[in-house]
């Protein structure tokens, strides 16, 4: 940021790339002056046809998110550029006008949708977030977290972190970003209707009482953390 830079890209250091990708991206970029994320698309590294992520939406009613893994249809395609909720951080093409806008990513996210909240913040201050569909990484998912059992203590953090099948971070998303309604219903239908046969496998396949005792403790401090914010949001 100290150099002035027009563009901060953000790179996993396990991806490989196409030489051309980041020319793609800033060509779009320059023209159109209101994205402020882009992203190219996303290829697996050890299937180097198959799409990993292209882009992304988030429903808001039901607190789901989904990454797209097909190319979209072009004819959605707008100056090179699909317009997206969510793009990945595995790469994201930073404009300096929506760094010195929204600042940088929050690390309070902590592995895990700390892009995904950065997306939406950037789309709340007014700015694009788009995926280009001729811009392409290869990634090789999952090599990070494979090695996570060497190191149990930063396993243990990570786990912390997240919450039981990511439902902690999930939450903490919503309650940051979603509105009144629909927020919290995502939250209560996840709690009330996932969340029981979940329970009732770790129950029944493990016989681990104390895994889901510990679990019904975090979701019952996670709802009240929801009801929480909307007491709070209705005060205002």
């Amino acid at each position: 940021l100290t150099q002035n830079a027009d563009y901060v890209l953000l790179l996993n250091n396990d991806t490989t790339v196409d030489p051309d990708f980041l020319t793609v991206m800033v060509d779009v970029g320059e023209r159109d002056n209101g994205i402020g994320i882009t992203s190219p698309t996303i290829y697996y590294y050890d299937d180097p046809s198959n799409i990993w992520e292209a882009g992304g939406r988030i429903n808001w009613w039901l607190g789901s998110i989904r990454m797209n893994t097909q190319l979209q249809d072009h004819d959605n395609e707008v100056g090179g550029a699909i317009y997206t909720d969510l793009v990945s951080g595995a790469a994201m093409l930073i404009t300096r006008k929506c760094l010195d806008k929204i600042s940088l990513l929050d690390t309070t996210f902590f592995f895990g949708f700390e892009d995904y909240d950065y997306c939406i913040r950037a789309s709340k201050a007014g700015f694009k977030v788009a995926y280009i569909p001729k811009a392409s990484i290869w990634h090789k998912v999952g090599r990070s977290t494979d090695k996570l059992p060497y190191y149990p203590e930063t396993r243990d953090h990570i786990l912390r972190a997240i919450g039981v099948f990511g439902i902690k971070i999930r939450s903490k998303l919503l309650r940051r970003h979603a509105v009144i309604p629909p927020y919290p219903i995502p939250i209560i239908l996840y709690f009330t209707l996932y969340w029981p046969i979940r329970g009732l496998e770790f129950l029944i396949l493990r016989r681990d009482v104390g895994v889901v005792l510990r679990v019904c403790r975090g979701v019952l401090k996670e709802l009240g953390a929801c009801f929480k914010v909307v007491f709070d949001r209705n005060k205002r």
